[in-house]
Order: C-alpha cells, then sequence, then structure tokens
C-alpha cells in the first residue's frame, strides 16, 4: 500500500530552519514551504513517482507561488532541481530521509505484492503450519485460521526479514497472530527490542481444520487433531508465564447437564399468602377494579357506569360533540 510517512520533528528539522535564515524569509515562508513539501510528498507517493514532484504538479499546488517556493526548498538542500527536458521545467526530487520525509518507492510496492502472493501460496503455509502449528510464535495464543480476518487472534504469516525485497521463505517466515503482526508492522525495531520470538514447539498443537489441511497437503503422513481450538499452547505457558492468555472454558457435556436435571427434585410452587385471590379462580393478585386498570374506565355493566358508558349517571345518553370530544359544527 503506499503511503508517505513524515517524521515526528518534521517542522524542527535542521534544514527547513535554515529557510528562516534567508534573506527573503519572514515569519510565514518556512511554514508555507513545510505545507508545499508535504503536499507534493503526498502526491508522488500516491501516485508512485519515487520522490519526483513534476512542475505541473507544483504548480497545481502553489500556483504563482510555485517558482519561489521551489527556489527556497532548493537554497536549503531539501529538494534537487530536475534538468529541462525540451526547454520544458521538470520539477525536482525531495531528500529521501526517514527523519523528514518517507515515501514507498514502486520497487518496495512490487517487492510487498510478490512476498504477500508468497505467503498465500500453499508451499509455503504447509511448511509453517506442519512446524508451528496453530499458536502464535510471538506471545502463544491459539489462532484460528478460518473465519472473520478482523478477529485478533486470526492466523497471518508474518515475515521475519525487515527488507520486503528478500523473498518469504519457511526459514523467514513464523505463524502469527494478527494483533502481533499489526503491531510489529507498525515499529518493527521497537517490536525487536520489546519481544522475543518462541522457538519452533517440539510437539506442535493442530487443531480440527489444520490436522484437516495438512493431511490433505501431506497424504503420506498420518497427521491427526491434537488439541482443541480453544486451548493455550502449553509451550508459550512453560516458555514465559506471563504469556498465559484467558481463554474461555470448553461448555459442559450436554449429557451431564440432562443427568444432573434428571437427579435434582423439581422445585415445589410457593404457597400465595396474603394475596388477594381473582374471582376468575388464577390465582393472581387483580387490581380489585373492571380489568381495564383504570377505575370508571371500563364498559358499563348494570350497576356502574364509565365515561365510556352507554347512559350517564341521572340523565339522558350523553352526545359526543364533535371530533375528540370538542365543540360541534355549527349548522
Amino acid at each position: 500500500m503506499p503511503w508517505a510517512r513524515f517524521g515526528d520533528n518534521i517542522a524542527t528539522y535542521p534544514d527547513l530552519l535554515e529557510i528562516r535564515a534567508l534573506a527573503e524569509a519572514d515569519d510565514r515562508l518556512m511554514l508555507e514551504a513545510l505545507g508545499f513539501l508535504t503536499v507534493c510528498a503526498t502526491l508522488s507517493a500516491g501516485h508512485k513517482t519515487d520522490y519526483l514532484t513534476n512542475y505541473g504538479t507544483a504548480l497545481q499546488v502553489a500556483g504563482p507561488r510555485a517558482d519561489a517556493l521551489i527556489g527556497v526548498l532548493v537554497a536549503v538542500g531539501l529538494v534537487t532541481p530536475v534538468a529541462p527536458i525540451a526547454g520544458r521545467k521538470s520539477g525536482f526530487i525531495i531528500r529521501a530521509d526517514s527523519d523528514f520525509i518517507h515515501v514507498r518507492t514502486r520497487d518496495e510496492l512490487e517487492a510487498e505484492k510478490a512476498n504477500r502472493q508468497g505467503r498465500r501460496s500453499d508451499r509455503l503455509k504447509r511448511e509453517i503450519r506442519l512446524r508451528d502449528g496453530d499458536n502464535c510464535r510471538w506471545c502463544g495464543i491459539v489462532v484460528h485460521w478460518s473465519g472473520t480476518a478482523k478477529s485478533g487472534r486470526h492466523a497471518e504469516v508474518d515475515h521475519l526479514d525487515l527488507d520486503p525485497k528478500v523473498e518469504a521463505t519457511p526459514e523467514n517466515t513464523v505463524v502469527a497472530c494478527k494483533t502481533c503482526n499489526g503491531t510489529r508492522g507498525q515499529d518493527p525495531e521497537k517490536w525487536a527490542r520489546e519481544h522475543e520470538l518462541l522457538p519452533p514447539p517440539p510437539r506442535p498443537l493442530y487443531g480440527r481444520e489444520t490436522a484437516q489441511y495438512l493431511q490433505r497437503q501431506f497424504p503420506d503422513r498420518h497427521i491427526v487433531q491434537t488439541h482443541r481450538s480453544d486451548e493455550t499452547s502449553p509451550v508459550a505457558a512453560a516458555a514465559d508465564p506471563a504469556r498465559q492468555q484467558a481463554v474461555r472454558p470448553a461448555a459442559p457435556d450436554r449429557a451431564e447437564d440432562m443427568a444432573r436435571e434428571v437427579d435434582e427434585p423439581a422445585p415445589k410452587p410457593q404457597p400465595n399468602l396474603g394475596q388477594p385471590r381473582r374471582a376468575d379462580g388464577t390465582g393472581s393478585p387483580g387490581t380489585g377494579r373492571d380489568g381495564t386498570g383504570m377505575e370508571g374506565k371500563g364498559r358499563a355493566g348494570p350497576d356502574r357506569s364509565g365515561a365510556g358508558g352507554a347512559v350517564a349517571k341521572g340523565g339522558p345518553p350523553r352526545k359526543r360533540r364533535g371530533k375528540r370530544g370538542g365543540r360541534g359544527r355549527r349548522q
């Protein structure tokens, strides 16, 4: 994937600060030149031009200020002008420095693509799965080769060599979980200082899926499942107790649950103490009203008349006046 990375201290990069010492410099010139340079580097990464910015791109970014900004950056050595071609300006090349600006080149991207395709090949996968089993060689957690790839326990092939141009082989690749592989890829040097690669297990642990996969790849061998998919590698636990990770226990056997249900007597119903019984004989405590939950709002009976009844107390039937009880329309 193409990207451009800028150093944490890019705003105080020594050669960039030299802009302030130029005769024509003012308080805004250094920040203007830095913004122009970062945009050009981003476009160079996106279009895979390997630090090259042509003159047309510079005009698109800076407009009439392009020539002045290019001259300032050339004066402090942050860009190198390209010789004109057929009398036309050809732009400039940005300085490549990991502490300042780093752009992934086309060769790096092609090498990464080839390695990614190589790591997906069955020839490589079967060798490292046979050697490492179903455990991450960094943290020892049990990994899953199928299912969602968004899970942190999803299995991946980790290329140990920091140079992406080096071909992936069983000797420089290991089984890793998605969490370890992703974190290591962000800063491989820091990861190497803080983590140690676990040795290959003497007796790899194979889940059902891996055992079936390896049996198809190596039909002359007898490979069987040696652990459940929710177990943690004892090799990792023995190497470093701090690496042990909590795993949800497997569900108990259903046969044991059924036997336990048969042996245990059913709970006896509790008597209904101190609660009035309803007239319908259900034994459920009622509201003491007519079943609507609102006194006087139910259907009118022989000895009661609610607001919704047909007969109002002490007079003739009441008529509804208009919509929603409002005033009636004038005739």
